[in-house]
């Protein structure tokens, strides 16, 4: 609860909202875990040991039944918990520090040109599912997230070097700087 309470006051500054919600979910997946292997509500900190993380990761794969690169993202917010406790002193150390989760490689289909130009080209009556197809269409072609879409406004746009129009930006996520050519 102090780990998610220092966390939400960073929700606007340094952290979004929508990640900032899965603070409470991985809280509720913890105390899910206890309640049901270890007949627990609440947990000493210093109770806790390596064999902790090894069941709650078989936890997850099995009863909770959690695709794995879920599981490895549970795991990492409890290695945050114990790193946050070891800076305050709540803790000596990390027992989980070194513990490994292999992540599990996503097969990500992409679209081909021709089904891409069939989305495009679908005539669409509502004016809602337009923009929406619109603006998917938009970040197939410039490599923008969503969130990155939404927030441009007239002022990205600028002539580049080439005597073009580009749209000069930063990704909300990474603050990575994002400049792409208008065609």
């Amino acid at each position: 609860d102090q780990y998610n309470k220092s966390f939400e006051q960073l929700v606007g500054k340094e952290l979004g909202v929508i990640t900032f919600k899965r603070y409470p979910t991985f809280k509720a997946k913890l105390l899910e875990f206890m309640l049901t292997n270890l007949k627990i509500k609440d947990i000493e900190l210093s109770k806790i040991k390596y064999s902790f993380g090894l069941e709650y990761e078989h936890f997850f794969n099995s009863i909770a039944n959690l695709h794995q690169n879920t599981v490895v993202k549970y795991i990492q917010y409890l290695n945050r918990v114990l790193d946050y406790s070891v800076k305050y002193e709540y803790l000596d150390k990390n027992i989980l520090s070194g513990y490994k989760c292999p992540v599990k490689e996503s097969k990500r289909e992409y679209l081909t040109q021709a089904e891409l130009d069939r989305i495009i080209e679908k005539e669409i009556n509502l004016p809602r599912l337009n923009e929406v197809r619109d603006c998917f269409v938009f970040c197939c072609y410039t490599g923008y997230a969503y969130k990155d879409a939404a927030l441009l406004t007239p002022e990205h746009i600028g002539t580049g070097i080439n005597g073009r129009k580009w749209i000069y930006t930063s990704r909300q996520k990474t603050e990575n700087v994002s400049n792409v050519p208008l065609l």
